[in-house]
């Protein structure tokens, strides 16, 4: 139930309470959600609030309203943004999140990570692995490797329950402004498919990321691994050029 003495907005939990329902299976797609009497009377809240929750989560893209049939269920999975660069946490906030080091070493690049950093290899990274958890459950794996010189970093720091790279770029003067990223579907191997709790060969979302900071200098490279059933991606496309219509 809504928490009136918390500070994050009414509706921000009404809309946390419904996708937790939505993920967890107990609204279906096609499923069609409670009418707006009925989400007052579960949440013990306002028209206006409830309003408010069902917009935001079909501007998410997980309902759409029906004229004279009501709000229907379209998704249950995740939606993971391509137009911002946000942190984990941020990506999560209506959720409980905690990750679980894997490992962590510095050592000599790749010829791969070096190429994508713009670095020689002669230049230490940080190479840092781990799980990701979202309200338990282990929905993905991060692997991520940050240029030695750029910031400092130990194994005490990055297996923190605070622990944020972002955050850490900040303190730094490091702005991360963009990202190059590309998607692919592939098949878990018996690793991946352990840390995840899934069945060997089950479908994964494979990422693949450069972020940039102010001076368009890579500051980090990203290998990212998400469970398919639990996850889709939605970005925003927009054609500044007119002319070709």
């Amino acid at each position: 139930m809504p928490d009136r003495n918390d500070s994050e907005p009414l509706y921000r939990q009404v809309y946390a309470h419904i996708l937790e329902d939505l993920v967890s299976g107990v609204y279906k797609e096609g499923d069609l959600l409670p009418s707006e009497p009925q989400l007052q009377s579960i949440y013990s809240t306002s028209r206006i609030t409830v309003r408010q929750a069902v917009s935001l989560l079909q501007e998410q893209g997980y309902v759409k309203k029906a004229s004279g049939i009501g709000t229907i269920v379209v998704s249950t999975k995740r939606a993971l943004q391509l137009d911002k660069i946000i942190s984990f946490k941020e990506e999560n906030r209506d959720k409980e999140t905690n990750s679980k080091q894997i490992s962590f070493s510095v050592h000599s690049p790749s010829p791969l990570i070096a190429g994508q950093l713009r670095i020689g290899r002669n230049v230490p990274v940080y190479d840092h692995e781990r799980i990701r958890f979202v309200d338990g459950k282990p929905i993905g794996i991060q692997r991520v490797y940050v240029p030695e010189g750029l910031i400092i970093l130990d194994e005490q720091l990055v297996s923190g329950p605070d622990f944020s790279l972002y955050e850490t770029f900040q303190k730094k003067d490091i702005i991360v402004t963009d990202a190059i990223e590309e998607i692919e579907a592939r098949n878990a191997d018996e690793r991946t498919a352990n840390l995840l709790h899934l069945k060997k060969g089950a479908a994964i979302l494979f990422l693949s990321r450069i972020t940039f900071d102010q001076n368009r200098r890579p500051v980090e490279v990203a290998e990212i691994v998400y469970r398919a059933d639990r996850y889709r991606y939605k970005v925003h496309l927009n054609n500044k050029d007119e002319s070709d219509y």
